[in-house]
């Protein structure tokens, strides 16, 4: 009689080392005590317990090691498989505990026998085919394969009764688990219960002795030694008959569908696991081949065949996708075990009782030749339960066995590239230490069970909403162009009414398409510690809690190179030119002032000195001969005479009282004439480039047309060297306060800086607009940005300003975060709901003007001061003519200016007392004339005394000198004297009437001062 837990390995273990040592009845006794002393050694965990193991009699035991979990009774697997597996609950195990009343008085209650069920029947209630194999035959799972479909009642695969004359006969005895012990038994050529690498790998008697496994190692399909290594689950060197199993169990599909995995590049035997793994095409042909064969099993039986079918195309990629526990697309045999044999109560982990029960515990199997595996070895994180990543990095850590994985291991071990690559994982190390795997496990995990929870693809970048996303935003208050937080908070979960701005929208926006759940904290708005980017807090993942932190950046820095960082999720981000809002006015005066003392204006009127004066020098030599009117012979005034013809004609003022005569002299003035012009429309033109330029920071309307200014540039966009990409000459600061300063003082011409900077600064309070942000001055920002961003193609070493940071150096999930925040952003970016956020936004980031009182109107553009001056002007010499015309007016002028007696007969001085003679007489009635003309207001042509002297010395040379001659030209000399008296008295008269005029003009500059001051505006000359 068997003990409970010895079953059909004992039994198969007996029968084969019989047949090889003529151990007889003795040998098969032996055993069977072998087996009853075994029951059991490890007591079992009160926190869980596997299913129950029936083995025909009235009891069925509860397995307590993991040796016992595969000890299935033959005589009770080949009764139970005599029945369709949809029928193995009617046939099982008569136990009270398990029967219920269907029916009657006492329906779904625990019953013995009919009369308990007052007159319904006491039976066993209908569970599907796996359940009853969960909770009845535990011990028996290597028996069956879960299809995995459909959900409700999956298929379960397994041997039925079949003649020994079948075709299917041969196929089925692969399937029939009962067989895998003696295998087992045949490679142990010890027979010590275990096998050795050599027993495992030999071609003679060992597993790679039997076809295809010899022909698959022959064609470098197959790894010998991966697969000793992967076999081995307790990681002892040695295989035990339980591990074999379980590579039976896995292996038959292959066996059945006799096809192997494809090879993707180089060989399956030198790709990761080895070779020993299933793909997709080997586990849909294993499927079509199951099908197949329960199809004719059935019918063989005569049971229905509409019990079996082929999986639906989402069945079939389910199926692989819950078999497929790391998403490497491969399912390998340690997936298998972990999830079909170890995780016994399908939690995806193991507690500490599953592990006790596991071929991981190398306790209750074979003998060890290596230090046994512990719990705590497994149970990385410390958190009391064995994740499949936790077992896989066990797997994975075979050479050398170090607790690092080397690039070797994490490549062979099969760790999917969907996950990130294997230095996405290492901070720049040759191996991936404890505390960066935690982090790869838990951003696996996050990822994994996000992709459960919400039915999505890794590609769609699923997240578990058991990990926490932390996202740090700068607080701006109640008024920022980003963030805005008018309570003050300290954090928020998810989305909220209570803060806004368009950073947060947007990043509302992002979370939303891809079902994150996030929990966003505000930090420290001051200015000093938003240039800190540790005010983040941002670091490595907190595996403790599961906590992942962001950063919402909403200004341009240079984040350090240990952070990982999304793209833009501003439509608007870039680099922008600031300028004053008030355009440059010109003021002609001040032009022409410069004008004068500008180096243009001097270096052309001494080169025109020069110039004239050579050409005058050329002109006197070519005329003075033949013109010698015009161009005296003299040297100095024939020059002079040249240098006058030579400005006049320069100039094209042409007065025309020089001219030249001579042929060569004409030729000569047509060259000149010509070149004049030239000369003079070049000057022009410079005068004009001269006007242009002193207004010419009015043209700057964006990137393209700051060449030559001077353009302000923040220290830290230093590196980034914008003036080489567009020719400006930079001034740098070290904040956008002294910046802004400066090109309001007119010190710089404009200003590159990043978008979001330039609004955090717009909104950000100034002691110089009295505590107010630019953005809300009185009459409009005294500030604004013109044109297009620059494009990022001119500044590819630019980084965005408003987007999403993490720490992601050896974090590879800050990586997969981003990435999937890039593609939200270009999704929302081309259905233009980006745009449709900025739009909303638009008085957020861009305030609109105040405008509030009189003084914001605009002024007029005419120059008051100067048109009220020249009117008073106008009227003061227009009274001076009307005053000069009139008859009474001048006699009362003459009575003001006139002069003395003594002034009034000059002669008096230049004769002697002595009466007149007859002569005299008549000269004195000739002088009496032009007194009397001379008050009468008649005045004689004027003649100098140097003309007089000539013309007497003339006249004495020819003869014709008389007295009365003598005497009329004594009184022309007189005539003159009084001409100068007259040009003198006019000279002073006008030098009063000038000081009236300056002294009217000032007073009146004063008086408009006073009163009009604050009101009066420059003029504006577009």
């Amino acid at each position: 009689m068997q003990g409970p837990g010895c079953g059909l390995a004992a039994e198969r273990r007996a029968d084969s080392s019989k047949a090889k040592n003529s151990m007889g009845r003795a040998s098969l006794l032996t055993l069977l005590l072998v087996c009853l002393a075994s029951i059991p050694t490890i007591s079992l965990a009160q926190d869980g317990t596997p299913g129950q193991c029936c083995n025909g009699g009235t009891t069925c035991p509860t397995p307590a090691t993991g040796k016992a979990m595969f000890e299935c009774s033959r005589n009770e697997w080949d009764r139970i498989t005599q029945y369709p597996p949809w029928e193995w609950y009617q046939h099982g195990p008569t136990l009270a505990i398990d029967k219920q009343c269907q029916g009657g008085t006492n329906a779904y209650k625990a019953c013995i026998n009919d009369v308990d069920c007052g007159g319904g029947i006491c039976a066993m209630p209908q569970i599907s085919a796996r359940d009853y194999m969960k909770n009845y035959m535990s011990c028996c799972r290597h028996c069956t394969w879960d299809m995995l479909y459909p959900a409700a009642a999956p298929i379960q695969f397994t041997k039925t009764p079949l003649a020994a004359d079948n075709a299917l006969y041969s196929t089925v005895q692969l399937m029939d688990c009962s067989n895998f012990a003696a295998e087992f038994d045949s490679m142990d050529v010890n027979n010590d219960g275990s096998l050795s690498a050599d027993e495992f790998e030999s071609t003679s008697t060992g597993w790679f002795s039997k076809t295809p496994m010899k022909q698959m190692a022959a064609q470098a399909m197959l790894n010998a030694t991966l697969t000793t290594w992967t076999v081995d689950f307790n990681k002892d060197d040695v295989i035990s008959m339980e591990e074999y199993i379980v590579l039976r169990h896995f292996w038959t599909p292959v066996l059945l569908g006799s096809t192997a995995p494809a090879v993707e590049t180089g060989t399956l035997a030198g790709g990761p696991l080895g070779g020993l793994y299933m793909d997709d095409a080997t586990t849909s042909v294993w499927v079509t081949t199951a099908n197949n064969m329960l199809l004719n099993l059935y019918l063989n039986n005569s049971w229905p065949a509409a019990k079996t079918r082929q999986p639906r195309s989402s069945e079939e990629n389910e199926m692989k996708k819950t078999a497929d526990l790391d998403g490497s697309k491969r399912i390998s045999l340690e997936e298998h075990y972990f999830r079909h044999f170890a995780d016994i109560d399908k939690s995806g982990r193991l507690e500490r009782w599953e592990f006790d029960l596991s071929l991981y515990n190398a306790e209750g199997l074979a003998p060890t030749r290596a230090p046994p595996l512990s719990f705590d070895d497994h149970d990385l994180d410390g958190n009391a339960v064995i994740s499949w990543l936790e077992r896989k990095r066990i797997f994975a850590d075979n050479n050398p066995k170090d607790g690092a994985l080397n690039y070797e291991e994490w490549r062979t071990a099969d760790y999917p590239m969907a996950y990130g690559p294997f230095q996405g994982h290492t901070k720049g190390g040759r191996s991936i230490q404890s505390h960066e795997y935690m982090n790869y496990m838990l951003y696996h995990d996050c990822t994994v069970r996000g992709s459960l929870a919400y039915s999505r693809p890794l590609s769609s970048f699923p997240w578990d909403a058991s990990c926490p996303l932390v996202i740090t935003v700068h607080d701006q208050g109640e008024f920022g162009p980003f963030t805005l937080n008018p309570g003050g908070l300290a954090e928020v979960e998810g989305p909220s009414a209570a803060v806004g701005g368009y950073a947060v929208r947007a990043w509302e926006n992002i979370t939303a398409r891809l079902l994150w759940s996030y929990k966003m904290e505000f930090v420290d708005r001051e200015a000093s510690a938003r240039r800190n980017l540790d005010s983040y807090r941002i670091a490595g993942p907190d595996v403790a809690n599961r906590e992942f932190r962001l950063a919402l950046l909403t200004e341009q820095d240079t984040v350090p190179p240990d952070w990982t960082c999304s793209e833009s999720i501003w439509v608007d981000d870039g680099f922008v030119v600031s300028v004053n809002s008030e355009p440059v006015r010109a003021d002609l005066y001040l032009i022409a002032g410069k004008l004068v003392i500008s180096s243009h204006f001097v270096n052309f009127f001494c080169t025109l000195f020069f110039t004239v004066l050579f050409v005058g020098h050329i002109i006197w030599i070519l005329e003075h001969r033949g013109n010698k009117e015009v161009f005296r012979p003299f040297y100095g005034e024939g020059v002079m005479d040249g240098l006058w013809w030579s400005i006049v004609t320069q100039t094209t003022v042409g007065y025309g009282d020089k001219a030249p005569g001579t042929g060569p002299g004409k030729v000569f003035a047509i060259f000149w004439m010509l070149f004049g012009l030239i000369m003079f429309g070049v000057f022009s033109g410079q005068v004009t480039v001269f006007l242009e330029d002193e207004t010419a920071v009015n043209n700057i309307a964006g990137p393209n047309s700051i060449a030559g200014f001077r353009v302000g540039v923040l220290e830290k966009n230093k590196p980034l060297q914008i003036f080489q990409v567009y020719g400006f000459t930079p001034s740098y600061f070290n904040t956008l306060e002294e910046a802004f300063s400066d090109l309001e003082d007119k010190k710089i011409d404009a200003l590159v800086a990043s978008r979001a900077d330039i609004l955090n600064f717009y909104n950000t309070p100034r002691e110089k607009n009295g505590g107010l942000k630019p953005a809300l001055v009185n009459c409009g920002n005294p500030f604004k940005i013109v044109g297009f961003a620059i494009p990022p193609e001119a500044l590819t070493q630019a980084q965005p300003a408003v987007r999403v940071c993490g720490y992601g150096r050896g974090v590879y999930a800050t990586t997969y975060l981003t990435a999937a925040v890039n593609q939200a952003i270009r999704n929302m970016t081309r259905d233009n709901s980006l745009a449709a956020i900025s739009s909303e936004e638009a008085d957020t980031l861009n305030p609109p003007a105040v405008e509030e009182g009189s003084e914001c109107e605009e002024g007029t553009k005419f120059n008051i001061p100067l048109i009220v001056a020249a009117l008073l002007l106008l009227l003061l010499y227009t009274a001076l003519i009307i005053l000069t015309d009139n008859e009474k007016a001048q006699k009362l002028m003459h009575s003001i200016f006139a002069p003395s007696s003594a002034e009034e007969h000059p002669q008096s001085e230049d004769r002697p007392h002595s009466t007149p003679s007859d002569g005299e007489a008549d000269s004195d009635q000739l002088k009496s004339k032009p007194k009397k003309d001379l008050q009468n207001g008649d005045m004689p042509p004027t003649l100098s005394q140097e003309h007089a002297d000539e013309m007497i010395e003339s006249a004495k040379r020819l003869g014709v000198f008389s007295a009365m001659q003598a005497t009329d030209v004594r009184r022309m000399q007189r005539e003159m004297k009084e001409q100068r008296f007259l040009m003198e008295r006019m000279l002073k008269f006008f030098a009063v009437c000038s000081g009236l005029v300056l002294c009217s003009l000032a007073a009146m500059a004063g008086i408009l001062i006073v009163i009009w001051g604050d009101q009066i505006q420059v003029a504006n000359y577009d």
